[in-house]
């Protein structure tokens, strides 16, 4: 079943498909896997919550990262953003 076009503006649009254009990229893709491989599985470090911290913080960041490039394979309907006047 289809889904429903998300509703973006022209710049979010531009910066999904950046977005997937590098990350699915052969470089790109190299790239995701060796953050996969370093931050997507579990965070907590035994005896080290400073190590504990940061794993959690670039897993969330790998995670948004993961989640752009999904958007990006749904379809869109651009809104116009109406002129301001002067």
């Amino acid at each position: 079943m289809p889904r429903e076009p998300i509703q973006v503006k022209k710049e979010q649009l531009v910066r999904y498909m950046a977005y997937r254009e590098c990350f699915e990229s052969d470089a790109g893709k190299i790239v995701l896997q060796d953050l996969e491989d370093e931050y997507g599985g579990q965070c907590f470090v035994p005896g080290d919550p400073d190590a504990t911290l940061r794993k959690a913080y670039f897993r969330d960041f790998l995670d948004a990262i993961k989640e752009v490039v999904k958007r990006a394979e749904g379809s869109f309907e651009i809104i116009e953003e109406p002129e301001e006047e002067e």
